[in-house]
């Protein structure tokens, strides 16, 4: 099946398209001279990267950040080494950088795409670019800040919060474009999940073939898309100057992924579980603030909390006798209490423990028995002394 667009019918050439002419043209002859220079295949391959880097530094806005180095997310997840990677570099600080700056360590919230750098693209390569991409695809993107309002992108036939990581390769020079065989491939793979598209410098184009119009239309009957759809499949388009449509393509997708401010702390939140210790006027008027949002919250008297608390006046601790609350009220201070928001009296302690260690449905339960049993100690304990002074 051949697919065509309006884009295709037009006669002449764009000064646009010479341009990047010239562009392919320099990154080819860089490439050339890395190939020629360079003994060791790993160098060749690193040198190939960095042509890549530069163009994409100097094409893209500086709102894009462009790096090499891996990609973690806050479950400690790290991706292989990624040859380039985009992010965004308005919300995404770097977890680590190295000396030199070549290599970062990005967090996945504020990744954009990811573009695999091939010397040669061969058949043996495809099964690896499909693992990468899935695996970097999957990671969690869970630390961002909580914002008023969200922006929602449609990729993929979904509505996303936050746009999907893009990934696609880049190759200079290639025994083929295998869009057969990765079509075949990524049949059972998510959309969001596949090797989006692929340059190839010396060749040409996989891209997605979607069908977007109807047979009433037959001009507009097919779309070229840097992502896949439903209905689409990868086709191959040769041509001598890849260059301008597959960075075309590729860049209007990625000025389209703003991220949501990035929590770093959610990284690190095990470390950031501190201890501190405060003088105890401090630690009084923080104790007293959040007593009388216990009573807000949950209706109960603010000086029955301040007793369960062990807090007399608000001012100085104190031991007090039992405190006399219903059902209700008890059972709505368990959740505070194991938030660490509310620290019971010595008094109160044991009831409160076994109130946590049970799921909420069982919470009330626990708490007659407990009762019960506090009464029968109680009674136990004026039999005996009527025993005595008789």
């Amino acid at each position: 099946m051949n697919a065509s667009t309006d884009s295709n019918h037009q006669s002449g050439k764009s000064r646009f398209a010479a341009m990047y002419e010239a562009t392919a043209a320099s990154m080819k002859a860089q490439f050339e001279q890395a190939r020629a220079s360079l003994d060791h295949s790993g160098a060749r391959g690193g040198a190939a990267e960095e042509i890549v880097r530069e163009f994409l530094n100097k094409a893209l806005p500086a709102a894009l950040g462009v790096t090499v180095g891996q990609v973690v997310d806050a479950d400690g997840n790290f991706s292989g080494q990624s040859d380039v990677i985009i992010y965004d570099a308005r919300t995404t600080p770097m977890l680590f950088t190295s000396a030199q700056g070549g290599t970062q360590t990005v967090p996945i919230e504020g990744f954009v795409a990811v573009i695999e750098v091939k010397s040669v693209l061969q058949k043996k390569d495809l099964d690896q670019l499909l693992t990468h991409a899935r695996k970097l695809k999957s990671m969690k993107r869970r630390a961002y800040l909580q914002q008023a309002l969200t922006t929602h992108r449609t990729m993929y036939d979904k509505s996303w919060a936050q746009p999907p990581v893009l990934y696609s390769v880049f190759a200079f020079t290639s025994r083929g474009l295998y869009v057969g065989e990765l079509n075949d491939l990524q049949a059972e793979i998510p959309l969001h999940l596949r090797v989006d598209n692929l340059c190839a410098l010396d060749r040409g184009l996989a891209v997605n073939v979607c069908l977007t119009g109807h047979v009433n239309g037959p001009d507009s009957l097919f779309s070229f898309q840097g992502t896949a759809s439903k209905i689409s499949k990868l086709g191959e388009v040769l041509t001598d100057n890849p260059l301008l449509p597959w960075f075309a393509m590729n860049s209007s997708l990625y000025v389209q992924g703003d991220r949501s401010p990035i929590d770093l702390a959610v990284y690190v939140q095990d470390q950031l579980r501190l201890h501190a210790t405060m003088p105890p006027d401090t630690d009084m008027e923080i104790r007293n603030e959040l007593n009388l949002q216990l009573a807000e919250a949950t209706g109960v008297p603010l000086d029955v909390i301040r007793r369960l608390a062990g807090v007399e006046d608000g001012t100085k601790p104190a031991n007090p006798p039992g405190v006399q609350l219903s059902s209700a009220e008890l059972l709505a201070l368990v959740d505070p209490y194991i938030n660490r928001f509310f620290v019971p009296g010595p008094d109160a302690g044991d009831l409160f423990r076994s109130l946590a260690e049970v799921p909420a449905e069982e919470r009330e339960r626990v708490l007659a028995q407990f009762r019960t049993e506090s009464s029968n100690r109680e009674r136990a304990g004026e039999t005996e002394a009527d025993l005595d002074g008789s």
